[in-house]
């Protein structure tokens, strides 16, 4: 059966599940059609009976839809009724209502694709029928966003056009028809490396951590002991540390800016052993930290810590290293990642560790230290001139 249940968080903090049906059909000539459905009704019996109700349509001879491609400017929708395809401005809703939220994507990237849609896709092709939409139409906005502003980067238009991308083959797969092929015209970018700290300079880091208090020590071993995002940090909870015989931390969710708590980038949750330099960090900033009403491992002013205040106690750190004061966190989750690669981990292994989804995100990651390279080489000349020469 093609059933599964999506839970998500609404804005207002309402948990949601509904039961969803999942089909791909092969028609008889040949081309492939996917349909999703919410079910009727939100039980998975009931699901599994829509299912078969679904499928039997597509038979031969069943109740199906027609087999168009989306050139007509009428699409055939349930019922039997024949409407007209909506605008893109029109759609809106229904895309962030049927698609977003039963995806469960975080409210703050919702906001986000409401917003690059209404500020940058609708005035360009907003009263654009949908079924008229195609790769003209994306270089249009492209266009418009470059004029509009060339300081733009290639992220910015590109998330933009992503956006556009999943509402126009949402809106066919809605239909339950096959999207024709389009181009979107992504901007090609250029990779680059993130930074890292060289082993002396993160030491120095700590060090200064460390004279600076035990709440900024234990914040900056965990972003660079333990490779935690500065949002799943400040969502950290005293019930997500172990400190038995293998100290470990627990990472179950991640803190927006906003301040709205979700599952962890890639919905992966993830358990890190502890240095223990830092299991002893957090032990002793609980210690001295007194109790509190909320479960937070870091508050501040009452709250769970915000990301400025995270920002204000990395800088305090920089400041007693004697290092230039950026704010920055990710630096150090790079260098967590850089530090096991140097000792030969494997990239799985650090895949789990950092809470990646995809193990091309932790390749990406992996980047080579300055001096890494003349190292290698040397590495292998050496080997070389151990080989026995032939005669």
């Amino acid at each position: 059966m093609s059933v599964y249940k999506k839970k998500w968080t609404s804005q207002d903090g309402r948990a949601h599940t509904k039961w969803m049906v999942h089909i791909k059909h092969k028609r008889q000539d040949g081309t492939h059609q996917v349909i999703r459905k919410v079910s009727p009704i939100n039980t998975r019996r009931a699901a599994e009976a829509y299912e078969r109700e679904l499928r039997e349509q597509l038979l031969p001879g069943g109740r199906g839809r027609g087999q168009g491609h989306g050139k007509e400017k009428h699409i055939s929708l349930g019922g039997g009724s024949t409407a007209q395809a909506p605008t893109l401005a029109e759609f809106i809703d229904t895309f962030i209502r049927e698609h977003s939220e039963v995806e469960g994507l975080r409210p703050r990237y919702m906001r986000e694709q409401r917003r690059v849609l209404e500020q940058h896709v609708v005035p360009v092709v907003g009263e654009l029928r949908l079924d008229q939409i195609g790769s003209r139409q994306f270089s249009m906005v492209k266009r418009h966003m470059h004029r509009k502003n060339s300081d733009y980067s290639p992220k910015t238009i590109n998330n933009t056009l992503g956006v556009m991308s999943k509402l126009v083959r949402f809106w066919w797969e809605h239909q339950e028809l096959d999207a024709p092929r389009f181009k979107i015209g992504l901007i090609r970018m250029d990779q680059k490396d993130a930074q890292v700290y060289e082993p002396q300079i993160y030491e120095q880091l700590v060090s200064g951590a460390a004279a600076t208090g035990n709440e900024v020590l234990a914040i900056i071993l965990l972003m660079g002991d333990a490779g935690l995002r500065q949002g799943e940090v400040r969502a950290l909870q005293r019930g997500d540390l172990r400190f038995g015989e293998h100290p470990s931390v627990r990472v179950q969710r991640t803190r927006s800016r906003e301040g709205e708590e979700h599952p962890p980038k890639g919905k992966r949750n993830r358990t890190v052993p502890m240095t223990s330099r830092l299991a002893a960090a957090l032990r002793e900033h609980l210690r001295s930290s007194g109790g509190s009403d909320l479960p937070h491992v870091f508050i501040s002013r009452g709250q769970p810590m915000s990301q400025s205040a995270v920002r204000a106690r990395v800088r305090r750190a920089e400041r007693r290293a004697g290092l230039q004061q950026s704010g920055r966190s990710h630096i150090m989750r790079h260098t967590f990642v850089t530090d096991l690669a140097e000792n030969n981990t494997a990239p799985r292994v650090i895949q789990e560790l950092a809470g990646h989804k995809d193990l091309k995100t932790t390749l990406r990651y992996m980047h080579l230290r300055d001096g890494m390279a003349q190292a290698a080489i040397k590495s292998l000349e050496q080997r070389h001139a151990q080989q026995p020469r032939s005669t």
